[in-house]
């Protein structure tokens, strides 16, 4: 029999699922930590329980119990109240292990239930709003938009204070900052409640979407979380894509194959027309119920149009060809608006690149949308610069 000896003492993490469990581990982690004696407020332990920190390891780390068997790393002064072992015939069992550290309690444990708490007295106010108000600040005190959970929780609910009669820009934009809009609209698949989130920061000239918390852009995040319905928003509002090709390729890992992703990168193809094909896959093969999103996307980027044959130098040897004509076919009928046909890259019409270049423009001094409307053309041509024609 091999037995490991270990000079170090590795420390991993453990969840505690109720604040009622802070207490007992408490009792374990602790060194030597004697009976709980409040001055006759609390009973005290059993005698036959043995709350040691040596105890705890004895019994939870298994590389370990066999010097404890026979005797050889005993414990010292006060942690040597031990129990008797008798040592196990079977002493090849092999046990997950972890080791206890510092003990540390994330707030979260106590705002996901005191979240509730906050919710009832608000929502059932006269006044709503100002309420809001006053507790706002107490919520970011205590930490209650530090866990995403939480979070998005309270703006699900606390969000109908404000919404749609709240004309204080400052706080509904105070409010979606407190609690993580930007995580939230990955999650959430709701154009009205984003659009009057990004209404009031546009009012204040505020970039609320300026924080990526998940390492990637909006646009790309409605993607690979599958909230696409939250795009055409987005869009509207002057978010602009980011060329990230490394995302698609991260996210594909799970359904393409290792050999299928070194041979698509190796493809001599330019980055933007890969992201835009890689993009395209992965719309293709987990949003198509709603093409809408990958249609806004590209109304507001001056890029040609795919083509079959780029299409196919791509995924012709990763996909089946019945999968690979059907993405083509989806891609012709649902995104490309200009061409009936695919067979070469055309540059995209002058018209198009000329709404490109207005938004831009509009997005720089946030103008978007309703700077549009300030230009003095015709509704046919207002809606075509926000992407609904």
């Amino acid at each position: 029999m091999e037995v490991q000896f270990y000079d170090e003492i590795e420390f991993e993490t453990f969840t505690i699922e109720v604040p009622r469990d802070v207490v007992v581990y408490s009792f374990i982690v602790q060194k030597s930590l004697m009976y709980l004696d409040l001055s006759a407020c609390e009973y005290t332990l059993p005698q036959k329980s043995v709350f040691t920190e040596e105890q705890c390891r004895k019994l939870m780390e298994p590389g370990r119990q066999i010097l404890y068997r026979y005797h050889l790393d005993l414990p010292q002064n006060l942690e040597s109240s031990l129990r008797a072992v008798i040592p196990n015939a079977d002493d090849q069992e092999q046990y997950e292990a972890f080791h206890l550290g510092v003990m540390f309690v994330c707030d979260s444990l106590y705002t996901r239930d005191l979240a509730s708490c906050v919710i009832n007295p608000i929502m059932s106010a006269r006044n709503k709003m100002d309420k809001l108000r006053r507790y706002l600040n107490v919520m970011k005190l205590l930490n209650f938009n530090q866990c995403r959970r939480t979070a998005m929780l309270l703006f699900d609910h606390l969000i109908f204070a404000l919404y749609p009669y709240c004309l204080d820009s400052n706080l509904v934009v105070e409010f979606a900052i407190t609690f993580r809009f930007c995580s939230w609209l990955f999650y959430r698949e709701s154009p009205i409640l984003v659009g009057y989130v990004l209404h009031h920061a546009m009012k204040i000239r505020y970039n609320i979407c300026q924080v990526f918390e998940t390492g990637m852009d909006h646009i790309n995040g409605c993607i690979v979380f599958r909230t696409p319905g939250n795009i055409g928003t987005l869009l509207l509002y002057g978010n602009v894509l980011c060329f990230q090709q490394e995302v698609y390729l991260e996210v594909l890992g799970s359904t393409l194959q290792r050999r299928m992703i070194r041979r698509i990168v190796r493809k001599n193809i330019p980055d933007r027309r890969l992201f835009l094909m890689l993009q395209l896959f992965y719309y293709f093969t987990f949003n198509n119920q709603y093409w809408y999103g990958l249609l806004y996307i590209w109304r507001s980027i001056p890029d040609p149009c795919l083509s079959k044959s780029e299409i196919r130098l791509l995924f012709g040897n990763v996909i089946s060809s019945r999968r690979l004509h059907t993405m083509i076919e989806c891609y012709k009928f649902y995104i490309v608006e200009e061409t009936d046909e695919m067979d070469d890259e055309v540059p995209r019409p002058l018209q198009h690149l000329c709404r490109v270049a207005v938004r831009s423009a509009l997005i720089r001094n946030f103008q978007l949308p309703y700077g549009v409307s300030e230009l003095g053309m015709p509704r046919l041509i207002r809606d075509y610069l926000n992407l609904e024609s």
